[in-house]
Order: structure tokens, then C-alpha cells, then sequence
């Protein structure tokens, strides 16, 4: 028994327990409750990483294996356990229609839910039925925003705090066969994630100390006798065979020691993210008043085995965070395996205070001294909410990009319905693409790509964690994938064989994708652009109002009412745009081109501009009629329009170029006009 677990007898634990018990369960049903709130106000979403491990389950579970993409052996989680245990939620909810996203989300908060009521048995098992710890070890971990928040966004923070608990708690209550169910515990808390070994080797260290120091204690009253290390040894040997034989597997498999998202992150020479790691420190320590350093009070009771190893383990996993440089999403997901733990320290300090006031005066039950700590813990629980909710991750991530990854998810959905099943997805945040796309990607981070992981970097823990290593424009034109995501590079993919799709609808709120073009592999151009850059009065095109009077134009820059200056991107050489130095958005106006004739199958165009079809719009006029118009979308990407104007062949027509928008967006801008032929021999129209 502990030092601690022994002091749940001493007079301070008086009282009946299920006051606490009440407090477990309306603590469960408040964070479950708000959990869910706020996850009606992220869209009912989980974050791109917990949807990376997510598409690994539901191609486990299709029998593709543990991969991202079909056929590419690489480890892009670091969750395994959790994984499969995602994996075996799809394999549940497909036949019953039932939506994974939500399934990862609830059971995410599940466990969030039963860590709270493992934090309390564990606490039980230290303190009896002692209040005040009790309440600051629930208190530290339901009033942590972070905690919460991350609940129920999907990743596995809270199914590792489920492991370690259970595994405090195996090792507290001892019993018959122990040492092998704490070494199972410990094997599966090691399997979900590699650096839980630091864990392991703090708990089965601290009991090891301490059966040598229950030893020389024996010796000292009893002379000599035996060192009972079975139990430890048990644990140990369970434990390193289960890990061993599952390492073994995934070396195998993966053909790497550590998952590809170690070589991502820190993985190159000259790794330095000391200074990163500080600063995410300091704002996960700032976030919460700086309460947390309240656990190093816990120092004072190293003596008890338990308190000894979290202690242990706090300082050694905060030192490895430190190192790696911490984390780019807000709210200080690495951290929230600490806040139980932390939770349980604090209480541990608490609660030697309050006993040794009543061991110093037992009358000091009814007396100040232990008002005032009561008062203390309520008004540091109040703190940690007030900080909370002020910079956690429900300001910095659900409300920031809640909306955000609602419209990745709209736009994800759409090109599943839009694309080919084996298109190339060239993407950032990988997880949306192949959870609501299915489609296959190159990780522009390299996350689930081998190649890219293992690039050398200059200054590699300096720039945004997990962000520093990226695919070269080389890589990218030599993988040459179907699709773009727009604003990795900031170029110009017309110049790469690529046109800017805005086919999609307008609300999803992207200035659109890139996609490889396959319009000359079907057709063959008919002349020259109507657009050359040539002066205006040798072109024949005519100009009414003020708008357009730098036609054509080279201008970079575009300075729209109220908002910072925006880069025209997309276009070729000179163009025509409505905005007029001086006026801004505020001209307008109309430009139409001399007569052509239509001798193509094809008309294409690139459009750029805000989105109002009735008054910022360039049409085709055949006969003095308007027969093709398109508009903007609300950016100033130039995005390419395709119009099919076999049935006007032989006919002769005119661009015809419309603001009449005052707007803030009121502004169009046209490039590359060019007519198409299709070659003999082709088939349907290839390109989108």
C-alpha cells in the first residue's frame, strides 16, 4: 500500500462517499453535454489528422490494409490501437449507415467521459473519501477548455489518459496475477502511442524502486529477507512481448523503425525546436493561469510509488514535447494527456496540506485553515474555466475554423462527385480528401509520403511544426497529379499544364482546383488569343464608360475597397480588367472586341472577378444576341471557362466584357480567349 493510499484512513477522511459519487456523475454529464454544444458549432467535424487515422481504418477494414493510399506501405498515424479501434467502429456503422465522423467523434468524448470516472477511482484508491483532492482532481480536468474541446474532436488523447489510468489503477489494486495485467495495460497504452514508453519505463521503474526500498526497510526491522521482483518482472516480460511482437509486425510492414510522421517533424540534421518547444510551454501553462505548476508541490510526496512515476513521467514528456517543438494545432493537443495527470498531482499537494493542518490541530476541520483551501481550489478551478474559454481551442480552433473545415468538407464531398476514383489529389490537410473525396494523395507535407518525409530541410524545428518539409514544384510536375489544391505553391499552374476549375458551387467559398488539362491532348488550338497585350487602337476593341481604361493591362496588384491588395493569378501575359487606378471597383463600364469569326468546336476563357452574373459578366454575342456569359467567383484567380460553340460555327460573334457593379467586389477581369478545334479521332470532351 502507498503512502498515500495508507493516509485514506486518517480522521480527515471521514463522511459518506456518495456526495463524490454524485459529483462523478453530474461532472460526466457536463462535459458531455457541452462537448456536445460545441460540436454542433465545429459541424459536428474532427480534425484532419483524427480523419488521417480514420482513412487508415476504413481501408483496414475494406482490405487494403493499414495504408492511406492503395498500395503505398506508409505510416502516416501514430495512434495504432486507436486506429483499429476507429476500424472497428466502421466496420459496425457501414452496414447500418450510420456516419464514421460522428462514430470517432462520440467515441472520443467516451472516453473523455470514463477518464473522469477513472481519475475519481484512482483518487479513491489515494485518498478515501477525502473531498477536497477529489474535487480539484475531477475540478483540473472538467474545467480544462482543452479537454473538453479536443473531447470530441476525434483524436486519441483521451483513449492514451484511458490506458495510463487504467493502468494506475491495476497497479494500485494489486491483486492476484497484477503484474501481467498491468503489463497488458501498459502494452496496449504503448501500442496507441509510441511515446507512451516513457510511461512504462516511469511506472515499472517507480515500482521497481520501491520493492528495493520496501526491502532495505524490511532488513532494517527484520534482518534479512527475500526482494520480491516477480510482479515487476511479470509486467515488464507481458508487456515488452506484446509491444515486441507488434513492433516486429509494423517494421515489417512499414519498413521504418519510428512512424513516417517522426521523420516529418524532427527527422533531418541540425533539428532544432527547443525555442518552439518553450513558447508552446509557456502558452499551455498561460492558457491555465499557470495553475498547472501547482503539481510540483507534488515533490513533496515522491515517497508514494504512484506519485513518484507521474512525476516522473510529467517532467520527462514535457521535456520530449519541448524538444519535438510542440504542436500547430491551438488548444495544446499534446499536452491534454497531461491535464489528468496533473489533475491528480495537484489534488496529491492539496490534500498532504489539508492533512497536515488537521494532524497540526484537529479542531482545524471546522477552523480557517481549511476554508481557506477550499476557497483556494474553487477560486484556482475558476481560473483554469475563465482562461478557458477566453484562449482554448473553443476560440482558437472550434469558432476560428469550425466554418473552414465545414467548406473543406463541402468542397472534399463535391470533388468525390466530380472526379475520377483514381485521380491524384495533391493536398495539404490529407484527411478531408480521403475520408469525403476517396481519393488517393500526394501529401504536399509528406505525412503519408516517404519521400518527402525524409527531405533535408534547413533549420529544420524553427517554422511551424509538421509544416517545414514540403514537395518541391519538381516533385509535384514529376508525380503529376490529377488535382490541385488551390494556394500550396501561390503559382501559376496554367504555365505547368493545369486550368483553375471553378465548376464547383460558390458557397463552399474556394477560389477553386487546380486540375491537370487534357483539353490539348483532345483538341488543337484555332488561332491566336483574342487577348495578345497589343494596344487597344490596333485591336478594334471598343470601350464605353470609365472602367477598363488600362486595357490591356499587366497590373499585379488589385486594391479592392476595404481589404488588403490582391495578386491577379492565372493570367497570361496582358488582360482586360474593369479596375481603374483611382476609382477601384467603383468604375464601370463596357469593353467588346471587333467581329471574329467562329470557326472551333471550343471556346475557352479565363475569369476573374467578384460574382454577380447580371451586372459583372463577359458573354459571346452571335447576331446581336448574348448566347454564352460567365462571371466571376468572388476572387481574383483566373479561372477557366469552357463554352461549346459548334452549333454558331461559321458564324461571326464578338466579346462583349459588362461592369456595372459599383460594388466592393465590382470589378471582372478576362484572359486567354482562344477557340478550339477537336481533333479527328478523339473522343468526348476530356477536360472539365
Amino acid at each position: 500500500m502507498t503512502d498515500d493510499a495508507a493516509d485514506a484512513r486518517s480522521p480527515v477522511s471521514g463522511g459518506r462517499r456518495w456526495p463524490l459519487d454524485a459529483l462523478v456523475g453530474v461532472s460526466v454529464l457536463g462535459v458531455v453535454l457541452i462537448a456536445d454544444q460545441w460540436s454542433r458549432l465545429y459541424h459536428r467535424n474532427i480534425v484532419d489528422d483524427a480523419l488521417i487515422s480514420l482513412r487508415y481504418a476504413q481501408q483496414w477494414v475494406a482490405g487494403n490494409g493499414l495504408v492511406f493510399n492503395v498500395g503505398e506501405r506508409v505510416e502516416g498515424y501514430t495512434n495504432f490501437l486507436w486506429t483499429l479501434f476507429l476500424g472497428a467502429g466502421v466496420f459496425v456503422c457501414e452496414p447500418l449507415g450510420l456516419d464514421p465522423i460522428r462514430m470517432a467523434s462520440v467515441s472520443s468524448l467516451g472516453f473523455a467521459a470514463i477518464d473522469i470516472v477513472l481519475v475519481y477511482l484512482v483518487g479513491r484508491r489515494l485518498w478515501g473519501s477525502r473531498a477536497l483532492p477529489t474535487l480539484v482532481a475531477i475540478g483540473l480536468v472538467v474545467f480544462d477548455n482543452a479537454y473538453v474541446v479536443w473531447s470530441f474532436l476525434g483524436l486519441e488523447a483521451h483513449f492514451v489518459s484511458f490506458w495510463m489510468l487504467l493502468a494506475l489503477l491495476v497497479w494500485l489494486g494489486r491483486g492476484r496475477y497484477w503484474g501481467v495485467r498491468l503489463g497488458l495495460v501498459l502494452a496496449a497504452l504503448w501500442m496507441t502511442r509510441p511515446d507512451a514508453g516513457l510511461f512504462v519505463v516511469c511506472v515499472i521503474g517507480s515500482e521497481a524502486l520501491e520493492v528495493l526500498l520496501r526491502a532495505r526497510r524490511a532488513r532494517t526491522t527484520e534482518g534479512s529477507t527475500p526482494i520480491d521482483f516477480a510482479p515487476v518482472l511479470q509486467a515488464s516480460a507481458v508487456c515488452l512481448l506484446v509491444f515486441g511482437a507488434y513492433f516486429a509486425w509494423r517494421f515489417s510492414y512499414y519498413g521504418f523503425p519510428l512512424p513516417n510522421t517522426f521523420y516529418v517533424k524532427v527527422g533531418g540534421e541540425g533539428f532544432d525546436a527547443w525555442a518552439r518547444g518553450a513558447r508552446y510551454l509557456v502558452g499551455f501553462l498561460a492558457d491555465r493561469a499557470w495553475v498547472p505548476c501547482l503539481a510540483l508541490l507534488a515533490l513533496a510526496g515522491l515517497r508514494a510509488p504512484v506519485v513518484r512515476a507521474l512525476v516522473a513521467w510529467a517532467s520527462l514528456y514535457v521535456l520530449y514535447v519541448v524538444w519535438i517543438g510542440g504542436d500547430f494545432y491551438p488548444g495544446h493537443r499534446f499536452f491534454v494527456i497531461l491535464v489528468p495527470v496533473l489533475g491528480l498531482l495537484t489534488a496529491s499537494a492539496f490534500d498532504r496540506v489539508e492533512r497536515a493542518v488537521v494532524r497540526a490541530d484537529p479542531a482545524a476541520r471546522d477552523r480557517a485553515p481549511r476554508v481557506v483551501l477550499w476557497i483556494g481550489a474553487l477560486a484556482m478551478l475558476a481560473a483554469v474555466a475563465s482562461f478557458g474559454l477566453r484562449y482554448g481551442p473553443i476560440e482558437t480552433e472550434v469558432r476560428r475554423y469550425g466554418d473552414h473545415l465545414q467548406q473543406s468538407r463541402a468542397l472534399m464531398t463535391w470533388l468525390g462527385e466530380h472526379s475520377d476514383p483514381g485521380d491524384l489529389v495533391l493536398a495539404d490537410t490529407i484527411g478531408v480528401v480521403g475520408v469525403f473525396a476517396d481519393r488517393p494523395v500526394l501529401d504536399f507535407h509528406g505525412i503519408v509520403d516517404v519521400e518527402i518525409a525524409h527531405q533535408h530541410v534547413d533549420a529544420l524545428g524553427r517554422g511551424k511544426a509538421g509544416h517545414e518539409k514540403t514537395a518541391s514544384l519538381d516533385t509535384i510536375l514529376r508525380r503529376r497529379p490529377e488535382i490541385m489544391k488551390f494556394g500550396l505553391l501561390l503559382l501559376n499552374h496554367y504555365d505547368h499544364g493545369y486550368f483553375l476549375d471553378v465548376s464547383m458551387p460558390l458557397e463552399i467559398g474556394v477560389p477553386g482546383l487546380w486540375r491537370r488539362d487534357t483539353l490539348p491532348e483532345t483538341h488543337q488550338a484555332v488561332g491566336a488569343s483574342l487577348l495578345t497585350g497589343d494596344p487597344v487602337e490596333s485591336r478594334g476593341w471598343t470601350r464605353e464608360g470609365d472602367a477598363f481604361a488600362e486595357f490591356p493591362t499587366r497590373r499585379t496588384v488589385h486594391q479592392l475597397p476595404g481589404g488588403a491588395p490582391h495578386m491577379p493569378l492565372g493570367q497570361s501575359g496582358a488582360y482586360a480588367s474593369s479596375w481603374v487606378e483611382g476609382r477601384g471597383a467603383a468604375a464601370t463600364g463596357r469593353l467588346v472586341s471587333p467581329p471574329f469569326r467562329l470557326v472551333g468546336d471550343t471556346l475557352s476563357l479565363r475569369v476573374a472577378g467578384g460574382h454577380d452574373p447580371e451586372r459583372l459578366r463577359v458573354c459571346l454575342e452571335v447576331e446581336g444576341r448574348e448566347v454564352r456569359c460567365a462571371t466571376g467567383f468572388e476572387s481574383l484567380a483566373f479561372g477557366r471557362q469552357l463554352w461549346d460553340v459548334a452549333p454558331f460555327r461559321g458564324a461571326r460573334g464578338r466579346l462583349v466584357i459588362v461592369d456595372e457593379s459599383s460594388a466592393r467586389n465590382g470589378v471582372i477581369l478576362v484572359d486567354e480567349v482562344r477557340q478550339w478545334e477537336r481533333l479527328a479521332g478523339a473522343g468526348a470532351e476530356a477536360a472539365r
